[in-house]
């Protein structure tokens, strides 16, 4: 006959079983469904912690596992991704860390490359860093603000020698005008800085 304290044990071993279970649950790794691991190295994780998304093409197909610094203390962090799809992932493709919504969280998209070899558990994939949006605001702007400048720079030459063919009243009137496009230019460029430094924070 079992005893009532053999049984107490065993609830007590099945309520921690579940308890962990549940635990790892939330944090995103089923004890009970196992992938392929493999890794990629990055200079900066963009804040990429356990448990966030791995997708491709939008689909999600696993999650960060671990997050840690690279053993020969290069400053370099490794991230260790659980892949748990079935579908075909070349060795070649790349982990590249992306928005992955407007409030600034953070996914690993898989980027297939064309190839024969797939993936392998410890395997490390080429990474790559999505540009933020203040960066690619900058990217675009940045030329357009140098063009604005050099034609402000000939401009204003361009202005001091009409000025010299032109009547006191008139001289003055045109001296006006180019006056005001020169500060919407020097506002542009202060929109444009200001706007880049909101992004960044």
């Amino acid at each position: 006959m079992i005893s009532r304290e053999f049984k107490a044990g065993v609830v007590v071993v099945l309520a921690a079983a579940v308890l962990y279970w549940g635990i790892s649950f939330l944090k995103g790794s089923d004890l009970f469904e196992h992938g392929t691991e493999v890794y990629a190295v990055y200079d900066n994780t963009e804040g990429i912690t356990k448990s966030q998304n791995v997708t491709l093409n939008g689909f999600s197909v696993g999650k960060v596992s671990d997050v840690y610094f690279h053993p020969n203390n290069s400053g370099k962090i490794v991230v260790k991704m659980n892949i748990t799809t079935d579908y075909p992932i070349t060795a070649n493709s790349i982990a590249e860390i992306r928005s992955a919504d407007l409030l600034g969280a953070k996914e690993i998209a898989l980027v297939l490359e064309k190839g024969s070899v797939l993936i392998e558990s410890g395997d490390t994939l080429a990474s790559s860093v999505e540009a933020s949006l203040s960066e690619s605001i900058n990217k675009e702007v940045l030329p357009v603000k140098v063009k604005a400048e050099k034609l402000l720079a000939s401009l204003d030459s361009t202005v001091n020698i009409l000025t010299g063919f032109l009547g006191g009243e008139m001289q003055d009137e045109f001296r006006t005008s180019f006056d005001n496009v020169n500060r919407s230019i020097s506002n542009l460029g202060q929109i444009t800085d200001e706007l880049s430094a909101y992004m960044a924070d």
